[in-house]
């Protein structure tokens, strides 16, 4: 069964063709367009200039990065840009960066570097994670014409007419910890992100995190946890849909303390959007991306059980499968504890597809550790393990402890760090073919992404060579018929 209503990609749904639940007296977020003026500056800044450029918009990272680039090409073409790939010709270059690891860092300062080979006349601009973490590196780079990091990215337009009139501004501007805004460049009444053709529709809805755990640079380059108010969630999900999407992701830095900073009693958590987003759009598939162990309640349980539209998968970062590992990391969770919430979840959903992160060469790790976490792993019925090395990050936890060489804290040779990651992924792979066999004679629906391929009800990829010209938006009802080069091979209904 094929839908005959395919998705509009290009359409842009003005905020009063669905309006907000009864948002009147709620917060909302300025788009990035806004202020008018940039801090410490008494005169407002005339966009005008940005009419017509041509930008080039590209991201690394996370779901939240993508989004973030999302909004940044929807707001700068509602200013008058025209947004281009990053192969034509362009006058700007936005690169939205991550630091999740020393790799990230380098091939952030590689993209920069190709940029300006490719197009020599350009501006290159860097924003994101590395932009806020280490503005001063970047900015040092010659290929570098402006450094804005993600606490003054809702002010990026204005540097960038700094930028065009030979005024850039780029000294790196960096708060006090603590001090970050409320901006978190939402949706709501501002234009619906530009997701570059992409048949599913991101939207981030919390920002920041609170928990601290040991290894992790992101309260540093993200901030504090920050929530999108339900009425932008609800307006912006609503746009969406009239704009033909079928397929909705929430996306967030830390899912679970969704609303622990609103101060509304009637949105006390996670879940509860979830329910009001069901109960007041009309959208047909709803998924989230990763949530922490901890943030998998009871009734989020229950809500997996019983809607059919809150889609069958979910990415449960575990990190390790030791607790001794664990406790050094800071993760306030034991693989136990893990276990349950992962057994009552299958309990719920038989047929969840699960996904985690796997860190590993965290240090101090020793052999028996590593052993412990991998077969506590190889039990539990993953269809795709995340896997990553160790990577110190400046200014976190575990970078101090091992500054002060405190006990159970020592690196992890790089020869050891890579044997283990390989060994992970080998078992990643079996993991995926067995969870890809289980699949065979299931019937699914289908949401095409490109010619022929998409993803399934349960987050699986699906190709449908029979039929090459299902058009990107459509939905599809087909059966699994067989396993091919790690995609699972549907025949239409």
């Amino acid at each position: 069964m094929v839908s005959a209503h395919p998705v509009r990609l290009r359409r842009q749904v003005s905020a009063s063709d669905n309006g907000p639940m009864n948002s009147s007296s709620l917060p909302r977020y300025s788009p990035l367009s806004a202020p008018s003026q940039p801090s410490g500056s008494g005169q407002p800044i005339d966009l005008q200039p940005l009419a017509g450029v041509r930008v080039a918009v590209e991201t690394m990272g996370c779901r939240v990065n993508r989004y973030d680039a999302a909004q940044l090409r929807a707001e700068l073409a509602s200013l008058g840009c025209e947004v281009v790939p990053a192969e034509s010709a362009h006058q700007l270059y936005v690169l939205n960066t991550c630091t999740v690891t020393h790799q990230a860092d380098s091939e952030a300062r590689r993209l920069a570097r190709r940029a300006k080979r490719r197009q020599p006349d350009t501006q290159v601009v860097m924003t994101g994670c590395y932009a806020e973490v280490s503005p001063a590196d970047l900015a040092a780079m010659p290929e570098v014409d402006l450094v804005v990091g993600n606490q003054h990215k809702m002010a990026l337009a204005q540097r960038l007419v700094g930028l065009i009139n030979g005024q850039p501004d780029s000294a790196p501007q960096v708060q006090a910890a603590g001090q970050w805004g409320s901006g978190l460049m939402f949706g709501g009444d501002g234009p619906l992100a530009d997701l570059a053709g992409d048949s599913r529709f991101f939207l981030k809805v919390q920002e920041g995190c609170d928990i601290g755990c040991a290894f992790c640079i992101i309260p540093t380059a993200r901030g504090q946890a920050r929530s999108m108010p339900l009425a932008d969630v609800i307006t912006t999900v609503q746009r969406a849909v009239a704009a033909g999407y079928h397929e909705v992701i929430l996306a967030g830095i830390h899912l679970g303390g969704y609303g622990q900073d609103l101060d509304d009693p009637d949105i006390p958590d996670f879940v509860t959007l979830l329910q009001q987003v069901l109960a007041h759009t009309d959208v047909q598939r709803l998924r989230f991306g990763s949530l922490e162990p901890w943030g998998l309640t009871p009734e989020l349980v229950a809500l997996f059980a019983d809607s059919e539209r809150l889609l069958p998968s979910l990415h449960l970062p575990l990190q390790s499968g030791s607790a001794s590992v664990l406790k050094r990391m800071r993760r306030p969770c034991t693989p136990a504890y893990y276990q349950d919430q992962v057994s009552a979840l299958l309990m719920a959903r038989p047929d969840l597809y699960l996904s985690t992160d796997i860190l590993t060469g965290f240090p101090g790790e020793t052999e028996t550790e590593f052993d412990e976490g991998f077969d506590f792993i190889r039990s539990l019925p993953f269809a795709h393990l995340h896997v990553f090395p160790y990577s110190r990050r400046d200014n976190t936890p575990a970078a101090q402890a091992l500054e002060a060489a405190h006990d159970g804290f020592a690196e992890v040779p790089d020869p050891v760090k890579k044997q283990r990651v390989q060994r992970l992924i080998e078992l990643s792979e079996q993991q995926q073919q067995a969870a890809l066999m289980r699949q065979i004679g299931v019937q699914t629906e289908v949401l095409i992404e490109h010619p022929g391929r998409g993803h399934s009800h349960h987050n699986y990829k699906v190709s449908i060579p029979s039929r090459p010209d299902l058009a990107s938006g459509t939905l599809v009802t087909v059966e699994i018929d067989h396993v091919q080069d790690g995609s699972l091979i549907g025949v239409p209904l």
